[in-house]
């Protein structure tokens, strides 16, 4: 999966990787090399993917396909990048900062779950099954993305949103 996470990306997230493969490909960094060192930040997330795939049957690739059109869709970079930029000063930030991470993650594999769930598993269906949270919880986190800084509060409440839907989103539309 590392040699094809990339191919997954949507959006921004895409386009950072790109951007970091051609810089690196510019420094003389072999192509797939560059590649690889590219999604590196990501690869932890195929662990959670492949297990998704397993669960709903179907191939890794289309679970992370999937996976990142969810991340895309609901425009989480900023909360991956926010928790990234939490300060890490002692133990307790390290740990807390990693614990909000992994919420993250688990929310994200869930909703991902959710949709291929579904008799037809894209996240178009999904959306338009499940609308009305996803529009009370996408304002919540227009809120928060909105605020002047981000801190473990402010996550949190994030976090909570996503877990939230990921509770009640209708898994079979």
């Amino acid at each position: 999966m590392a040699g094809e996470l990339t191919g997954c990306l949507k959006g921004p997230i895409k386009d950072a990787a790109q951007a970091m493969v051609k810089a690196r490909k510019k420094q003389g960094v072999p192509d797939e090399l560059a590649a690889r060192s590219a999604v590196w930040r990501l690869l932890h997330t195929t662990f959670d993917v492949i297990e998704v795939a397993e669960r709903a049957g179907v191939e890794p690739l289309d679970a992370a396909r999937t996976y990142w059109a969810l991340f895309e869709r609901l425009e989480l970079l900023w909360l991956w990048d926010g928790i990234g930029a939490l300060p890490r000063s002692d133990r307790w930030q390290t740990q807390a900062r990693g614990a909000l991470r992994d919420d993250l993650l688990t929310a994200l594999a869930e909703l991902t779950e959710n949709v291929l769930d579904g008799p037809d598993r894209t996240v178009t269906s999904w959306w338009d099954a499940n609308e009305r949270s996803i529009q009370r919880a996408m304002s919540q986190l227009t809120q928060i993305r909105r605020s002047d800084s981000f801190d473990i509060t402010n996550m949190s409440v994030a976090l909570r949103q996503l877990r939230n839907l990921a509770l009640t989103s209708v898994k079979h539309a």
